[in-house]
């Protein structure tokens, strides 16, 4: 009388293990996939893009934000301070906006990089934060723009504008 009931919980109970296993199995799949892609999405993605840490060291960094800093790979910067690559005329204004973001604000900064071959870029760059969880911890997403072009067309634009002026003063 007693070993039927058991017996039928028993298998109600391995029943619901082995859907709840099927489910779990069929999540962490769909997980891999949307991993997969959103990976695949960053590489392709022609802006730099990086996520950054509390003291701005470099957690991930797609092959477009590689060439912003002149690396070959993202292990050669994942773990630095990407302060250290910023111009120091304006790394207080990228840290002021690292901060600013990871406290909770969107944030848009404009500034030079130094790479790692000494070549200086242009960039503006737009940063959110990123939440932690049980598994990461809060950080910042930042997307960098190389302005280079338009910085130099800007001041080729002003030298053009004060020669200009220059020869209509000009009497001869």
């Amino acid at each position: 009388l007693i070993v039927g009931p058991l017996l039928w919980l028993l298998i109600t109970v391995i029943r619901r293990a082995q859907v709840e296993w099927r489910e779990t199995q069929e999540e962490r799949l769909y997980a891999r996939a949307n991993e997969r892609r959103l990976q695949t999405i960053l590489e392709v993605e022609p802006e730099g893009v990086l996520v950054t840490d509390a003291d701005r060291r470099v957690i991930q960094i797609n092959p477009a934000g590689c060439a912003l800093f002149d690396v070959g790979f993202p292990e050669e910067i994942v773990g630095c301070d990407v302060a250290g690559y910023v111009h120091e005329d304006d790394r207080s204004v990228y840290e002021a906006a690292h901060a600013s973001a990871f406290q909770g604000r969107s944030v848009l900064c404009k500034g030079r990089l130094t790479g790692l071959s000494g070549q200086l870029r242009w960039f503006e760059m737009t940063s959110v934060p990123l939440p932690g969880n049980r598994e990461t911890t809060p950080s910042v997403l930042s997307v960098l723009r190389d302005i280079t072009e338009q910085k130099n067309a800007e001041r080729r634009q002003l030298l053009q504008h004060a020669v200009a002026k220059v020869l209509a003063e000009a009497s001869t």
